[in-house]
Order: C-alpha cells, then sequence, then structure tokens
C-alpha cells in the first residue's frame, strides 16, 4: 500500500537519481518514534538482552515513523513526497536481510496516515504469519520510501526497521510482565518493616498460647493420689 496523500498539498521536485549529489551534512533520516504492542519479553541473543515485542496474529499494533531533519541532498523534502514501502523481513545479524515469503496471503497488511507537516507518518499493522510457522524466528517490518518516478529506495537514510517482533496466535498467549524498575531506598525499608511487623505478630501469637497453656496447666497439688 502507498502512503496517502494530500491532494492539495505543493510538493518540492524529487530529483533523478543521476543528478543527485551526494551530501551527508544534516540528511534529512528516517527513523522510528513509537511501536506499540500488546506485550513485551526480554530474551538474552549472543550475551546480550534484547526486548521483543509480542503480537496477536491479525491484531493491530502501531508504527509512528519520522523525519530526524529535513535537507537530503541539498533540498529540503518531507514524507508526502514519496512513495512507502512496508515489508516484513526476518529479525537477522548484520545485512543478511531476507523478506518473509508468501504463497496467497500477504504477510504484511497496513494502512498508512500522514499527519499534514508530513513530518511524521503512522503505519497500523497486522501480521498474518506466525513465529511458531518459521523456525520460532522473529520478525521486522521494513519501511522505505521510494522515489515516486523510479520505485527505487531514495536514499539509505529513508529506510528503517522496527524493533523484533514475535507473533502468537491467541491473546491468552500473552505474557503481561511489569517492566523492571531498581529497587529505592523507600521500598527497601518498607520491605524491612512488613517483616518486622510479621515477626512481632508470629512472637505475639507465640507469647499469647505460652500464657494460655499456663493458666490451663494443673497445679503441683492438683491431682495427687492419698496415702
Amino acid at each position: 500500500m502507498a502512503s496517502s496523500s494530500n491532494p492539495g498539498a505543493s510538493f518540492n521536485a524529487i530529483l533523478p537519481l543521476s543528478q543527485i549529489r551526494e551530501e551527508q551534512h544534516s540528511a534529512a533520516k528516517l527513523v522510528c518514534i513509537r511501536q506499540t504492542s500488546p506485550s513485551q519479553e526480554t530474551v538474552t541473543h549472543n550475551d546480550e538482552e534484547r526486548k521483543i515485542h509480542v503480537v496477536v496474529k491479525s491484531a493491530s499494533f502501531l508504527l509512528q515513523l519520522g523525519l530526524v531533519n529535513n535537507v537530503l541532498y541539498n533540498q529540503v523534502v518531507d514524507l508526502r513526497q514519496f512513495s512507502l514501502e512496508a515489508k516484513l523481513v526476518y529479525d537477522t545479524d548484520g545485512d543478511d536481510e531476507k523478506e518473509v515469503d508468501f504463497v496467497k496471503v500477504k504477510p504484511l497488511e497496513y494502512k498508512s496516515k500522514l499527519n499534514e507537516q508530513g513530518t511524521q507518518i503512522t503505519l497500523d499493522c497486522r501480521i498474518k504469519v506466525l513465529t511458531s510457522q518459521h523456525e520460532d524466528m522473529f520478525f521486522r517490518v521494513r519501511v522505505r520510501m521510494l522515489d515516486p518516478a523510479t520505485n527505487e529506495l531514495y536514499s539509505p537514510s529513508m529506510m528503517v526497521r522496527s524493533e523484533p517482533i514475535k507473533v502468537i496466535s491467541k491473546p491468552e498467549q500473552l505474557k503481561k510482565r511489569q517492566p523492571n524498575r531498581q529497587r529505592t531506598l523507600t521500598d527497601l525499608i518498607a520491605d524491612s518493616v512488613t517483616r518486622i511487623e510479621q515477626r512481632q505478630a508470629e512472637h505475639k501469637t507465640l507469647l499469647e498460647r505460652c500464657v494460655h497453656a499456663a493458666r490451663h496447666a494443673p497445679s503441683a497439688g492438683e491431682g495427687g493420689g492419698g496415702g
């Protein structure tokens, strides 16, 4: 699907690829601002912890993309000038990137919505395949801004990938975890007070039992037999 457009907008012309000059200073860059998911997991890969977004198959999640700087190849650009392409790819190391194959049903469906300024675009995404069907590999959504005249990537800086995604079949499989946070001094004090109160309650119960047992215990002179 192509990105939505504004018929009344005034666009800057995109230079043909043959006329593009190499310009690296303050180059516009497409970045992922926000990625939603109903749950997240932390996995260890190559001795590093990674955050994995967990989504349900065919359920909606959002990717919000934006531009860092707005000058590219010596001209001001915005996202209204480009055609948007989004593909589902495998989460792999390095540059060995591979799109997820399909026969009839595309693995990724999406709708895009631009803001009025052309500086941000939001994708409403739905993934149609399961991680378990692809050797338990994670996915990423790769978004590229294309030159409408050539249908080619306009610049390497105009491509971005989402964070890794795991796709499950049922909402019941979601592991809702609270985010980890460092324990504060207040937390430690509260825990200590709780433990002290529990011990005091245990000691009080034990003392009451001892008192009760002492009151009902037979005296030394009771129950003695005559001679």
